[in-house]
């Protein structure tokens, strides 16, 4: 049985997150919110770098109908673009754990 090592990095505000090239495999979790094209050019960056890239917008029940709320409610502080994070998925190497399981 192979030993797996977890590490852990949180970024709390905005931040640029590299994943080392010595890592034969990892698992990185970002969510952030779209920002206009950045989060899609930073998704584009890390394919180039090697990386398989997935983008999840309904990753919790509780947390989208809070958004699904503001946007019917028409809150004029609500902006998704800069508010509501999409769930970024990078992986690197082997495939990990299946989410299915």
């Amino acid at each position: 049985m192979e030993q797996i090592e977890l590490r852990f990095l949180f970024i709390w505000g905005r931040g640029l997150l590299l994943l080392g090239t010595e890592a034969r495999r990892g698992m990185a979790l970002v969510f952030a919110p779209q920002r206009g094209r950045t989060l899609s050019l930073f998704c584009q960056l890390a394919q180039q770098a090697g990386l398989d890239v997935a983008q999840q917008q309904q990753y919790d029940a509780q947390v989208m109908d809070v958004h699904l709320k503001m946007l019917r409610q028409g809150k004029e502080v609500y902006d998704d673009n800069i508010h509501y994070p999409l769930l970024v998925t990078l992986t690197k190497g082997a495939q990990l754990i299946s989410q299915a399981q």
